[in-house]
């Protein structure tokens, strides 16, 4: 692993762009993981100098939904308004009340927060040091099984992590 730095025009993506059309000229495969917004831009730079063969731009999710479906370990996903709805109904089944506007969004993002963390709803509980992060632990925990066996996003991104972390991860490319 290198680490590649430098500020913004100091040539770190045509220098990389050079080493992916040496590689695709000699006939191998790159895979290249990037934002979805750079896709396009990415792609013109690389062809300027001809086509190329070989060549795959990926998001860090498809990588991660690539990983899992080699491994076959897809479930269906929880995304979006989706994902909120469910921690809604969640804050509502805890309290008995109907969240307050800005409440679903607000613990969605705390319990991404917590799964980025590797903490589960029990040891969110176990985290807890007053009656709101009480509160959230609850909700995580009920969120959990109002998901029952599908994945949210952070969910899957654990899973492809844990997978490439065990030696177990083929791209397919």
């Amino acid at each position: 692993l290198e680490l590649l730095s430098g500020p913004s025009g100091s040539g770190k993506t045509g220098l990389l762009l050079e080493h992916a059309r040496r590689r695709c000229a000699a006939g191998q495969r790159v895979l290249w993981i990037g934002l979805p917004q750079q896709r396009s831009h990415l792609l013109s730079r690389l062809v300027q100098g001809g086509g190329v063969v070989g060549f795959e731009f990926i998001s860090e999710q498809q990588l991660c939904y690539r990983l899992l479906s080699e491994a076959r370990m897809l479930r269906p996903l929880k995304v979006g308004t989706e994902r909120l709805a469910l921690i809604g109904a969640a804050l509502a089944e805890v309290q008995q009340a109907t969240p307050m506007p800005g409440e679903a969004r607000l613990f969605a993002s705390a319990i991404a927060e917590l799964k980025r963390n590797g903490i589960d709803p029990d040891g969110a509980a176990g985290l807890a040091f007053d009656n709101e992060s009480d509160r959230l632990a609850d909700v995580y925990r009920v969120y959990e099984q109002m998901k029952a066996d599908a994945w949210d996003y952070d969910d899957y991104r654990q899973q492809a992590l844990l997978l490439a972390q065990r030696g177990e991860a083929v791209s397919g490319a």
